[in-house]
């Protein structure tokens, strides 16, 4: 849909933005391969860099005529990001818990399985305080040094590839929203009915779309 618009001329940010959460639903639900993901991300960051997402900053004109510098309203950004749900809107213990990719490897359902999920926060001097506040309060020097420690860590648990390249919106100076998010969300609301008569999935479906 979005080579269509591209090739059309039509293609806005938003557009782009939808592009990189389909392509992310595909990769968080095991629909492609890692080569084909990998592909789709380097396409995708080609129209990112090109559509003018990587100045943070935009000018604007008062009513007096001055021009000011000022965040841009909102844009796209790529980088390297944890296999961990909600990462962003929860805290570093329970995304840990409730990730796919975690708890196949370490079969955090089991109380052994989150000793050993204890047992690796604490190799990486991580305190349990920390780990259980949401991940937006953490200390910057914990959130800075993540991901290293698990780098170094990880392979003795066997987590390999646990960073991936992943896609955020960013609005203004502080708000930052993971593509990867916003596919559990929507994933969460439309699988949320038990009605079996179509109208709660209808239903469902107009709340997740916006």
């Amino acid at each position: 849909m979005y080579k269509l618009s591209h090739f059309l001329r039509k293609n806005t940010n938003a557009l782009l933005w939808l592009a990189c959460v389909a392509l992310t639903d595909q990769f968080a639900h095991e629909r492609l391969t890692d080569e084909r993901y990998q592909a789709g991300v380097m396409e995708l960051e080609q129209h990112i860099n090109s559509s003018g997402n990587l100045d943070s900053t935009t000018s604007v004109t008062l009513k007096d005529g001055t021009k000011v510098t000022a965040p841009n309203s909102s844009r796209i950004a790529y980088e390297y990001e944890p296999r961990l749900m909600l990462l962003q809107e929860w805290n570093l213990f329970d995304s840990m818990l409730c990730s796919s990719y975690v708890a196949t490897k370490m079969k955090t359902w089991s109380d052994n399985g989150i000793m050993k999920k204890q047992f690796l926060l604490g190799r990486m001097g991580f305190a349990r305080e920390e780990c259980k506040q949401k991940f937006q309060y953490m200390s910057i020097e914990i959130k800075r040094q993540m991901k290293d420690k698990f780098e170094r860590f990880l392979l003795e648990f066997g987590l390999t590839d646990f960073y991936y390249r992943g896609f955020f919106l960013l609005h203004g100076c502080s708000s930052k929203v993971s593509a990867a998010d916003v596919v559990y969300g929507v994933t969460a609301l439309l699988e949320s009915f038990v009605e079996s008569d179509g109208s709660c999935a209808s239903s469902q479906f107009g709340e997740a779309y916006p």
